[in-house]
């Protein structure tokens, strides 16, 4: 975990985004939310689906010119980024599902 964090600390992290960059955000969506770290883990599996969308992983037409390799990583990371948002146990909002008390 501590290596995904790392990535983290280029101050252009975003600028650049990579598959690699979008797994290491999940990874640490996943990592948080098995520790029932519930708003930083919301925080990363938006970052790893904001990284897939700048990357075009939703759009077909990014796919034509890479070897098919290339094109399997990415879809299996468009799945599981898509199946993951739909199915996590977060709302449309963006916040963590029962977390109705907003506190300011």
């Amino acid at each position: 975990m501590a290596d995904s964090v790392k990535m983290r600390n280029d101050p252009d992290f975003g600028d650049d985004p990579s598959l690699e960059l979008t797994l290491a955000s999940f990874f640490l969506f996943a990592c948080l939310y098995g520790t029932q770290k519930n708003n930083a883990a919301w925080f990363r599996l938006q970052e790893a689906v904001t990284l897939g969308t700048m990357l075009g992983l939703g759009d077909p037409s990014s796919y034509t010119n890479l070897k098919q390799e290339e094109v399997e990583r990415r879809l299996r990371t468009f799945w599981v980024l898509s199946v993951t948002e739909r199915y996590s146990p977060f709302d449309v909002i963006g916040s963590p599902r029962g977390n109705t008390d907003m506190k300011s």
